[in-house]
């Protein structure tokens, strides 16, 4: 049996990952033909959580968060489970699943570009290189729509 190395463990973890990200839009357009768009993704994020508690108590010398941290947790979900996601969840009943992928491709574009306007944060070269590829591949997928409508960049 081989043991896979680190950076083995890494891409394949990484592989994973983009693969699930990028299927939970199709399952989200599938899942809104026999659920409302709220319960879709309560029952999504409630399974994730406990699924995520359990890993971390199976395989982690971590202990559950103290409650400082959870007041921090909650603040974070209902800002961004509730309000980013929830506001995905009801768009998926009147876009297709492509295009709210592409949305979801933005943010790592908005996020660069707002660190650095109101942050004043300095951007790494894998940053930079992070932004190209993103940029890059919104392109890829839109001049071809681009090219078919009446509409221009």
């Amino acid at each position: 049996m081989q043991i896979l190395t680190i950076r083995q463990k890494e891409n394949t973890t990484g592989i994973f990952f983009a693969l699930l990200w990028a299927s939970a839009a199709i399952a989200m357009k599938i899942g809104i033909n026999s659920s409302s768009p709220l319960t879709l993704a309560v029952i999504r994020f409630l399974i994730a959580g406990l699924l995520m508690v359990t890993v971390l108590q199976i395989f982690s010398s971590e202990k559950l968060p103290s409650k400082s941290e959870w007041l921090k947790i909650t603040i974070f979900g209902l800002l961004n489970i509730t309000i980013y996601l929830g506001c995905l969840f009801a768009a998926i009943e009147f876009v297709s699943a492509g295009l709210m992928n592409l949305f979801i491709s933005i943010n790592p574009i908005l996020i660069i570009l707002f660190s650095v306007l109101f942050l004043k944060r300095k951007v790494s070269k894998y940053e930079i290189i992070g932004f190209l590829i993103c940029f890059g591949g919104l392109l890829i997928a839109t001049i071809p729509i681009l090219k078919e409508s009446k509409a221009s960049l």
